[in-house]
């Protein structure tokens, strides 16, 4: 299996906590609606750029407006309905969970501990390229995580699933948001091109971070608070 940072999963550590009981529930409800591609008016909830029925949900916002906390339950929510596929909460104040070439190893560990033939398409992964934990991240995302997808949907092997990755802006590369968002909608989107809307197993992805210094990345899809 490829290397990965353990303490990044929503459930591990103590300094997360999900919002307070009866708290920030339209835009958790938003969310919720937004995975099951229910009918929802998001407008009167979010400020909305970009297109509200796309796979990748991008929540940004200053700091202290609860993006982790939202993250977390979210998180705890679709763990608890075993729809959770997997989750990255980055922090600057550790060294894997702010390396952004951990991301998508971590993931893909996550998704093969809960589907065993997502293992074994893993483990193929890494027998024919033993480096891949180590390469681009395009490189990473597209043979531990896309490639692997894609078998395991034609096998009918897969469940549909949500990815939450949390505080993307506390990665140690200024150009975290912009690349992990870019590389994930440019993959997404040939994943889908293979598979129905019925049968892809990465159903939505959720990625929280701050407001980036230079502003959004125009090609990147936003949903999020002002």
């Amino acid at each position: 299996m490829p290397r990965y940072a353990a303490a990044a999963q929503f459930n591990q550590g103590t300094e997360r906590v999900p919002c307070t009981e009866d708290t920030r529930t339209e835009i958790l409800d938003a969310i919720y609606h937004w995975f099951n591609r229910d009918h929802f008016e998001m407008y009167d909830v979010l400020p909305i750029e970009g297109n509200i029925n796309g796979r990748i949900f991008w929540l940004d916002g200053l700091a202290g407006t609860e993006k982790s906390t939202i993250a977390q339950t979210i998180a705890d929510h679709f763990d608890r309905s075993g729809k959770l596929g997997a989750s990255f909460f980055c922090s600057r104040d550790d060294a894997k969970r702010s390396n952004i070439n951990l991301i998508f190893p971590t993931i893909a560990r996550q998704l093969s501990s809960s589907n065993p033939a997502f293992k074994k398409h893993i483990s193929e992964a890494m027998r024919k390229d033993p480096n891949v934990e180590y390469a681009l991240m395009s490189r990473q995302l597209k043979k531990l995580v896309i490639e692997p997808l894609h078998a395991v949907m034609c096998e009918g092997t897969f469940s549909p699933c949500i990815i939450v990755i949390d505080a993307l802006d506390e990665c140690n590369e200024k150009s975290a948001i912009s690349t992990i968002l870019l590389l994930s909608k440019s993959f997404l989107a040939l994943y889908l091109q293979s598979c129905s809307s019925s049968q892809a197993g990465l159903k939505r992805m959720l990625c929280c971070s701050g407001v980036p210094r230079h502003g959004p990345d125009e090609r990147c899809e936003r949903i999020g608070p002002s």
